[in-house]
């Protein structure tokens, strides 16, 4: 960080081609005291572990005249705090938090997961499949982002049950020729994959078989890609489900009729 004066342009604190570094502390927090009144940009260089720097790197100037805070441009919530004593560095005055704080926010790095979707024999990758996400299986509750007014280091994210308005709209995710599809940078929690619309071809999965959970957690990551099958129309479910064990049922039944059907007829005629 470096001050200048804001009448001369001469450097006040650290040489005028180069910048002091400061380091925030375990409660996110760096104090700077003894700096002269002027004109200073504060400028994050590194994020803390598991968080990223907002995009584009953001600087926040402000101006200290008699030895406080007086204007600030810039982000101004988050984390981390640069706290502004007296300019004579001998006495430090007690200023509130709101006339004597900079805050600096950083955005959280959260999972990022990834899937593809494809034909259950033959692993053809499908196209065109589309998903809403669910908070935790809640068919009612479903990811909502912010396409406007969106502001640098905001998340982006939210439900459908809170306060969202024409600034937001539903997440959906669609299968590209690849089978892929993503979801990235989501919060900590439980979340819900909702398959709504199939590839062309191919039947919608219902019940269970509609819904894939996922969970992030307090470990950023980003996840493997997960696979997601598809049944084509008008093929048998696969062995060992219900559907199948009650067609083969039906079928030994129309075919143990027939038998009998028969054996009776011929019985008839030997009469």
């Amino acid at each position: 960080m470096t001050g200048f004066d804001e009448n001369t342009g001469v450097a006040l604190y650290g040489p005028a081609e180069s910048a002091l570094t400061f380091t925030t502390d375990t409660e996110g927090s760096i104090s700077v005291n003894g700096l002269l009144d002027g004109n200073y940009t504060l400028v994050e260089t590194k994020a803390p572990d598991g968080y990223q720097l907002t995009d584009p790197q953001k600087e926040t100037s402000f101006v200290v005249e008699n030895g406080k805070l007086q204007q600030t441009t810039g982000i101004i919530h988050g984390a981390d705090e640069a706290d502004l004593g007296n300019p004579n560095g001998v006495v430090n005055r007690e200023n509130t938090t709101t006339d004597n704080t900079i805050t600096v926010e950083n955005v959280q790095n959260y999972g990022d997961f990834h899937f593809i979707k494809q034909d259950v024999n033959t692993q053809e990758k499908l196209a065109g499949a589309e998903f809403s996400i669910l908070r935790a299986k809640d068919p009612t509750v479903k990811l909502m982002k912010k396409i406007a007014n969106l502001t640098s280091g905001e998340y982006p994210y939210a439900w459908s049950d809170e306060d969202t308005g024409s600034d937001w709209e539903e997440v959906k995710l669609i299968s590209d020729s690849e089978g892929k599809f993503s979801i990235e940078g989501l919060k900590q929690g439980a979340y819900c994959l909702q398959e709504t619309k199939a590839p062309e071809g191919y039947a919608l999965p219902k019940n269970e078989a509609a819904y894939t959970e996922f969970t992030v957690d307090d470990d950023p990551t980003t996840s493997d890609e997960t696979t997601i099958d598809n049944q084509p129309k008008g093929i048998l479910p696969s062995t060992g489900s219900m559907g199948i064990i009650v067609f083969i049922l039906v079928g030994i039944a129309l075919v143990g009729g027939a038998v009998i059907y028969f054996k009776k007829r011929h019985q008839e005629t030997e009469a």
